[in-house]
């Protein structure tokens, strides 16, 4: 009798070692595929992530240096057509000295001094980049002069005792929109409401010629914070390029604790603050009137012999800011940096002329192949800005 073999019901069969060997090749021809979509993807995520905050971090940068330049030579109510302004400061009117009475002053890349005075540059500024700096009457938050006034031209100054404005060593503009008065505070006003401006030498800052301020002031005047502001490149604790902000002249109390040190005048000390990271450069052209048109004929660097006097610099109309920004991490660009490989061409070998006067400022191809500098994105910005306070002649009388 034959049985004939009856196949059961919700049985599998199951797999050949060929089909699961097939299988698994598929498998992994399609997670190899994944795989290197996402790390492209995750590549390129983080290049467009650290060149946007490269664009913002220059744009910040470009904004800031923008808004000092537009106030540079800003006098307040006393500007040039209604009064006149006096700058009762030590040394003014000499080289190196605090005559920050100079809306601008600057120094090209690798120079000893700042034009045209010579006062010191940041001890900090690296040469490859220029300096720039910019004084002003800060008319944001004045302060006003309060009864009894003053009682004669070298009275202290009565102010609202309960103000944290102006503190011992500031330098400060008072003014009635008549007369105006550069001077530097000789005692700390909070508190007491008495504003002192004592003749001779101090123990921070310039000091006073004499202790009479020429004008009795009253009620129509008000005193404001006098800035004068350096900005250059330095590195930061990290290493990383930066743009800097110093606090040239004004030594009063901070709420960090005070000046770096004891300051000089003439050896520069000064207190600086880091404004962004991954600014590489800082390079700046003036533009001048050469046949006294009143229009901008030519731009130049601050070494040109163009602005080789004092008066030229008060006569320059527009300034071209150039920044090379980089990003933060050096490792937005593909390559071997630890060799000169073939894949060294994917390095950063870009010339890059940042102030746009057609010369390179900073060539990344003559880097080693082995620097981590080669790869960093860059990108240069440039702005041109109207210096408003140079359109008329502004008087300074020392």
């Amino acid at each position: 009798m034959r049985h004939i073999a009856q196949k059961l019901p919700g049985r599998a069969s199951g797999f050949s070692i060929v089909e699961l060997l097939v299988a698994m090749v598929i498998s992994l021809i399609v997670l190899a595929a994944v795989s290197s979509v996402l790390v492209s993807t995750k590549t390129t995520n983080t290049a467009q992530v650290a060149q946007a905050r490269m664009q913002d971090n220059a744009r910040i940068s470009v904004q800031i240096m923008s808004r000092g330049i537009r106030q540079a030579g800003y006098a307040g109510c006393s500007t040039p057509t209604v009064g006149s302004i006096t700058n009762k400061l030590n040394g003014s009117g000499t080289a190196g000295n605090a005559d920050i009475t100079s809306p601008l002053v600057g120094a090209e890349a690798g120079a000893s001094a700042l034009s045209p005075n010579g006062e010191p540059l940041p001890p900090n500024a690296l040469s490859t980049s220029d300096v720039l700096g910019l004084s002003y009457a800060d008319g944001g938050n004045p302060l006003g002069v309060e009864t009894p006034y003053m009682n004669n031209t070298t009275s202290e100054l009565h102010v609202d005792p309960a103000s944290t404005l102006v503190h011992q060593f500031d330098i400060v503009m008072v003014t009635d929109c008549k007369k105006g008065v550069i001077f530097e505070v000789t005692n700390d006003p909070i508190g007491n409401g008495s504003l002192v401006h004592n003749g001779g030498s101090v123990a921070q800052g310039p000091g006073n010629k004499d202790g009479s301020l020429g004008t009795v002031f009253d009620g129509n005047a008000s005193i404001v914070k006098f800035i004068s502001y350096y900005y250059f490149v330095a590195n930061n604790a990290s290493g990383q390029p930066s743009l800097y902000r110093m606090d040239a002249k004004n030594y009063g109390t901070y709420a960090d604790g005070g000046p770096q040190c004891t300051p000089s005048v003439t050896s520069g000390c000064w207190r600086e603050d880091e404004l962004v990271e991954g600014i590489e450069q800082l390079q700046v052209l003036y533009g001048i009137d050469t046949n006294s048109d009143g229009e901008v004929d030519q731009y130049v660097k601050a070494d040109n012999a163009a602005l080789s006097s004092t008066d030229a610099w008060k006569h320059i109309y527009t300034v071209r800011l150039g920044i090379l920004a980089r990003t933060l991490a050096d490792n937005t660009i593909r390559g071997d940096k630890s060799s000169a490989s073939a894949s060294a061409v994917d390095l950063d070998s870009n010339k890059y002329d940042v102030d746009g006067d057609g010369s390179t400022d900073f060539d990344a191809g003559a880097l080693p192949t082995t620097d981590s500098a080669r790869r960093y994105q860059r990108h240069v910005f440039r702005t041109t800005i109207m210096v408003r306070n140079h359109s008329v002649t502004q008087s300074n009388t020392p």
